[in-house]
């Protein structure tokens, strides 16, 4: 297990922990307040897998839409205990309905099952923060609380900022192909993630920010 996995599963549990609790158990008004808190990270990773479908580009509002809708109406069927598995139960219904609008979208004969997969660390809403491309991949990767409050604080950064350091950080492109995806150039991408990352780094709480490797290699 990475360095970042081991301090991530130090963490004292959430405020919202006694929230996730009564959501396992089936209180309805928690599953809602469950929802408004992973709703950015549903959306990171619906955009994540939006990205790597290169024949479409699905709105990722539209999954995180689907998704919610389908949990507040099978909720009652969930039979986790814990708050790993409800994200496993999220993270699959979010995965099969990226899977639907994919295959709604494209042409019958493919198997877009090839192209739609799932995030490299599989487990649960989790993510690759790929600062440093040359270690280990489990030392990149964010996941539970951590994963939250990152994908929190990237959803309250301007459009430009956020979507160049997803593009750079969690796809893992080359400042280069970022700048060509975006359609602008190497310099101004290289502003976007200096600026970005000074903000993102003030909207996360000061023991996280040693958490996040934050090397632009």
């Amino acid at each position: 297990m990475g360095v970042l996995n081991k301090k991530q599963n130090q963490m004292q549990a959430s405020p919202d922990s006694e929230v996730v609790q009564r959501a396992i158990e089936g209180d309805s008004d928690a599953w809602h307040a469950v929802l408004e808190k992973y709703r950015p990270l549903l959306r990171l990773v619906a955009a994540r897998h939006a990205r790597r479908i290169v024949s479409h580009r699905f709105d990722e509002s539209d999954v995180v839409q689907m998704t919610c809708v389908e949990v507040l109406r099978s909720y009652q069927g969930f039979r986790g205990e814990t708050q790993a598995e409800l994200e496993g139960w999220l993270e699959s219904i979010l995965h099969n309905n990226v899977v639907r609008l994919w295959r709604n979208h494209s042409a019958a004969t493919r198997d877009y099952r090839r192209e739609v997969v799932r995030d490299e660390a599989n487990s649960g809403l989790s993510f690759l923060w790929k600062a440093n491309t040359k270690q280990d991949p489990a030392r990149n990767l964010v996941q539970g609380e951590v994963a939250l409050l990152l994908a929190q604080a990237l959803e309250q950064l301007p459009d430009e900022y956020r979507k160049t350091l997803e593009l750079r950080f969690i796809d893992g492109k080359k400042i280069r192909d970022v700048a060509l995806h975006l359609g602008t150039t190497v310099g101004v991408v290289a502003g976007r993630l200096r600026r970005g990352l000074e903000c993102l780094r003030d909207l996360l709480p000061e023991e996280l920010r040693d958490l996040i490797s934050w090397g632009s290699e």
